[in-house]
């Protein structure tokens, strides 16, 4: 198996994945985290979360700092709570990907050197990766 990658998610990326049915393609690839926001988020929008939420996808607070971080985000406008939360916790874990269909979390994930993927990046990156 290949490298394992730290991977924070936004929102959109786990709906879309567990809509396709590919949500496992993020455990092959490492550990996968996502924020309290995010995890607020997916709740609110699918109800079979909580019943179905798998194990292997860690709910991580965000320390202070990082805290402060988003709320700077979401005070300037410039993300959603979830966006907000995904990149300060990639900040914080020094995370290896942050997957997000967000332009704006894109651009400032840019900014503080973190690599986001979109959906269609993180698919393409998996599949060179084991195939």
């Amino acid at each position: 198996m290949p490298d394992a990658k730290r991977i924070v998610s936004d929102t959109g990326p786990i709906l879309h994945l567990r809509e396709a049915g590919t949500l496992d393609i993020l455990r092959a690839a490492g550990q996968s985290f996502i924020p309290a926001a995010v995890e607020n988020e997916i709740t609110a929008l699918d109800v079979a979360w909580s019943r179905d939420r798998p194990e292997w996808i860690e709910t991580v607070l965000l320390q202070p700092l990082y805290q402060g971080q988003a709320s700077d985000w979401m005070k300037a406008g410039l993300l959603d709570p979830g966006e907000a939360e995904a990149l300060a916790l990639a900040n914080q874990l020094h995370a290896e990907w942050l997957l997000t269909d967000d332009t704006a979390a894109r651009l400032v994930a840019s900014r503080l050197g973190l690599e986001a993927r979109v959906l269609d990046e993180a698919r393409g990156a998996l599949r060179r990766i084991f195939s």
